[in-house]
């Protein structure tokens, strides 16, 4: 049905019989994560000049700056041109669910076809995509980009290829398995060579409960999260490469809290920077009237260290933090539930070294060496829970998941 619908909405001849339906599981690289840019927009602005003669107008250029965030998700072919006729899946990963293979779930027959495109070529790809879509719907310069939480997966969407007759001749037409609908069709009978598919037994991965290394109470599930504190003897851990880190997490006396990394900053060059006074003669819109009794305290760098679904807010948090020093109270204590901890201190060190730089780009003295800072050159930080009043932002990050996988 879904060929001759195709066909006739075409205005060609259909199928007078089926010869063969091969089903393929096709290999897509999927690319996602939350993409920042700072930008430098060129607004033009018209002025009436003369309002006696004939009227003239001038025009007048200036530079908008704009801090702009948007999850990024994109997928790209894992396989070199096999004929499928695929070049992306638009929006599918973000809207349909993607499940694990499992021998159970592969019908008898399926042609899995193995990726042969390297992995490294499709994450360049991916930010050279970015990098086009951000100047093409930007009129302006992008002066600084990151990208948080950078995940890179391999995903298979089901292909039916129908082998059909038309007249004399053979077609092949490709059917979506998913939406049901066909897309495009080739002279022919489609073959695909040994040498890129092969039926293969999948490996079903059963994970292991997360148990308090302490007590061995069982530890929330949470797939995504990095931070596991034991309701039963109170401590709390972090996930580390062999295991857990015991931490001691501080938290401010609130019901509604977020998780974020600081990280203070030192700075040496003619002058030593350290305290939140030092930096105010650097950042003198931004920390010049903060109250007195801030001034003494460390100057940090903050980064959520949680994932959002609206980006831009999100840096915009991170922004306000940097101008604002928050230095509440803090108590050292199983800190309330609120979204999950997912950032690692890599990836927030590049966050806080993109927020530093956007802070520091109307000011021309900023552009000194001794002011530069990157995520190689910050110290390590530690985890806080701050307050987050932002309500729209904290019940949407508390159900947020960095990549759509469910369990049937």
């Amino acid at each position: 049905m879904a060929a001759d619908r195709f066909l006739k909405e075409n205005g060609l001849a259909l199928t007078t019989s089926v010869n063969r339906a091969d089903f393929y599981y096709v290999p897509f690289y999927r690319f996602c994560g939350m993409a920042l840019d700072y930008i430098a927009s060129t607004v033009v602005e018209q002025q009436q000049i003369d309002f006696n003669e004939e009227i003239a107008d001038s025009v007048v250029l200036s530079k908008k700056l704009q801090l702009k965030g948007k999850n990024f998700d994109v997928t790209i072919p894992a396989i070199t041109d096999a004929g499928f006729g695929l070049t992306t899946l638009g929006i599918r990963p973000a809207a349909v669910p993607l499940y694990s293979f499992c021998p159970a779930d592969i019908p008898a027959g399926a042609k899995i076809v193995n990726a042969n495109v390297d992995c490294g070529s499709i994450v360049q790809l991916a930010q050279n995509l970015h990098s086009v879509n951000t100047n093409l719907y930007n009129q302006g310069k992008v002066l600084y980009s990151a990208m948080i939480g950078e995940q890179i997966s391999l995903i298979y969407f089901p292909i039916w290829a129908l082998i059909h007759q038309q007249g004399s001749n053979q077609k092949t037409i490709f059917v979506d398995a998913l939406a049901r609908r066909a897309y495009a069709q080739i002279d022919g009978a489609f073959e695909l060579g040994d040498n890129l598919h092969q039926v293969i037994e999948p490996i079903t991965i059963t994970p292991s409960r997360h148990q308090c290394p302490n007590c061995g109470a069982d530890l929330e599930d949470k797939p995504f999260s990095l931070y596991y504190p034991c309701t039963n003897c109170k401590r709390a851990y972090m996930l580390a490469p062999n295991g857990y880190r015991q931490i001691h997490p501080k938290t401010a006396n609130s019901t509604k809290t977020a998780p974020f990394w600081r990280f203070p900053l030192e700075l040496k060059g003619r002058e030593t920077y350290k305290t939140v006074m030092d930096y105010s003669k650097i950042l003198v819109s931004e920390l010049s009237f903060l109250r007195k009794e801030k001034r003494d305290n460390p100057f940090y760098l903050y980064s959520p260290a949680f994932y959002a679904p609206d980006v831009g807010r999100w840096a915009e948090m991170a922004l306000r933090l940097l101008k604002s020093q928050p230095h509440d109270q803090l108590v050292e204590k199983i800190p309330v539930a609120g979204p999950d901890l997912a950032i690692e201190q890599n990836e927030a060190k590049q966050m806080a070294a993109f927020i530093w730089k956007v802070a520091m780009t109307r000011y021309r003295k900023a552009q000194k060496d001794e002011f530069q800072v990157d995520e190689l050159s910050l110290p390590d930080g530690e985890i806080v829970w701050l307050p987050l009043e932002d309500e729209n932002l904290l019940s949407k990050s508390r159900n947020y998941h960095q990549v759509n996988v469910v369990s049937r």
